[in-house]
Parts: structure tokens; C-alpha cells; sequence
């Protein structure tokens, strides 16, 4: 990903995510993504920091035989848990060169995977880039950047497992 980003990716906004996961940022029902670009630009940030939210049909992923196809995929996933979800502070990740223009961006960890599988895994990334002279693609991990200028919002990456065999790998 790293030599994608560094090979194509000079002098553009490059989005990375998962296949299961779907990126959506305030008011993507009403700003377009060139309107948002066009914001990111004026403002010369060069990431957007996503949180991870998992998202899960109505009966438990064990118990859906065949997912209802018909159905589109945030119809069928639209329920989420927010409950075991800690919050540190942005720069607790130590000195990785980023420029915070909001305090109120944290580093957010754990979730329903720690409530159900006892991990910590990182719910925060910057999946939306923009490399420069500066910024470090895949820096701290491959879901973060470095000498960033951080946008001022969120973005959410909202995260479908899409298989039962997430349930069996688990147990």
C-alpha cells in the first residue's frame, strides 16, 4: 500500500481502505467528495483522521445462514456498539510530526472486539492523504501518516464483516 501511495500518489488525495470497510465523512449525503477535497485543499490539511465503527446485521453473524441479498449492505448492517470504546488523547501516539488543528480529535481503541475477544485493537486511522514533501504514509502503522496537518473533523469508516467465518475464526 505504502509503495502505491509513494509511487501514484505524489500530488494527490489517495483514500485507502479495507473492501469491507466504507468510508463517509460530515455530510456526505449532501457535500460531494470533490466539495470536500476542494475544503481540504483551501485549508492545506493532508489527512483526515477516520474512526473504525463495526457494523452487524440484526441476528448475530452466527445465526445468518444466507445474508438477505436484496437487502443493501447499510440496510442489512445497521446496528453498531459503542459501549467499550476508550479515548485517548491525539498525541499520546507520541511525536510523529502531525498538526492538530482540533483538540478534540483523540485516539479512539477497543470496542465491541475488546468487550467479546478481550483486544485493544486501534479504531483510528487516516485513511484520506494527501502526500507532499512532508507527509510519511503508513508511518506509526499502515492505517496512519506522519507530518501530517490534520484536517480539522472526522471522517468514520464504517466496518462490515461480511462472513460467518469471522464467527468461526473467533471461536
Amino acid at each position: 500500500k505504502r509503495y502505491l501511495i509513494e509511487r501514484f500518489g505524489r500530488g494527490r488525495w489517495t483514500l485507502s481502505v479495507d473492501a469491507d470497510e466504507l468510508f463517509e465523512y460530515p455530510y456526505s449525503d449532501v457535500v460531494s467528495l470533490k466539495a470536500l477535497l476542494r475544503y481540504l485543499n483551501e485549508n492545506s490539511y493532508t489527512a483526515v483522521v477516520s474512526y473504525m465503527l463495526d457494523m452487524f446485521p440484526e441476528e448475530p453473524l452466527s445465526e445468518e445462514d444466507s445474508p438477505a441479498e436484496d437487502l443493501p449492505l447499510k440496510e442489512r448492517h445497521r446496528f453498531y456498539d459503542i459501549s467499550d470504546i476508550r479515548t485517548r488523547s491525539y498525541h499520546d501516539v507520541g511525536e510523529i510530526g502531525n498538526v492538530l488543528p482540533n483538540e478534540e480529535i483523540e485516539i479512539l481503541r477497543g470496542g465491541v472486539q475488546w468487550r467479546l475477544f478481550g483486544i485493544h485493537p486501534l479504531l483510528t486511522k487516516h485513511p484520506l492523504v494527501f502526500l507532499d514533501d512532508k507527509l510519511r504514509p503508513m508511518d506509526f502503522s499502515e492505517h496512519w501518516a506522519g507530518n501530517a496537518r490534520i484536517a480539522d473533523f472526522t471522517g468514520m469508516l464504517l466496518h462490515y464483516k461480511l462472513s460467518n467465518s469471522l464467527y468461526s475464526l473467533v471461536r
